[in-house]
């Protein structure tokens, strides 16, 4: 944004610690950033916000369930895309059976759990075909995961 873009935004509201801005062609900050409680409201008040994140090289494999950045990435991003998130929701638990102990392991074969995992809902722009979800994925929320929680806008 240049110095002159930034002249013309106003403050057209204050929403608790945080001052929206509003450009002239309707545009604003839909929360703070790294503020996912304030983009829920914010999509609870007006529907479904835009965001930007950093792809990793990961995110062009993944299929199911919540998106977070694996220790297989390697260096920096492969690029950024900008989405919208249409929602929210927790992944449940799961309980998984691990393989059978190794010779000499003292783990026996034990139930392990996996914790619940916030998310967002997210509608992607490469269409119907990408991903499991026709076109949408859950990535990790809270976490600011990808930088998927510092630019919310809307408008």
């Amino acid at each position: 944004m240049s110095i002159s873009d930034s002249a013309r935004l106003k403050s057209t509201q204050r929403l608790e610690n945080f001052t929206l801005f509003q450009s002239p062609n309707g545009a604003y900050a839909a929360a703070a950033p790294g503020d996912a409680a304030g983009m829920q409201r914010e999509i609870l008040r007006r529907g479904p916000i835009e965001v930007a994140f950093q792809v990793f090289s990961d995110f062009h494999s993944h299929r199911d369930g919540v998106y977070f950045r694996t220790n297989a990435t390697r260096g920096g991003p492969s690029g950024g895309h900008a989405v919208k998130i249409v929602g929210w929701g927790v992944q449940p638990p799961l309980s998984t059976q691990p393989s059978a102990p190794a010779e000499g392991s003292a783990t026996s074969g034990e139930l392990r759990v996996v914790k619940a995992v916030p998310y967002w809902l997210v509608a992607n722009s490469w269409g119907v075909s990408w991903g499991g979800l026709k076109g949408f994925f859950k990535i990790r929320r809270g976490s600011n995961e990808c930088g998927i929680e510092q630019t919310p806008a809307a408008g």
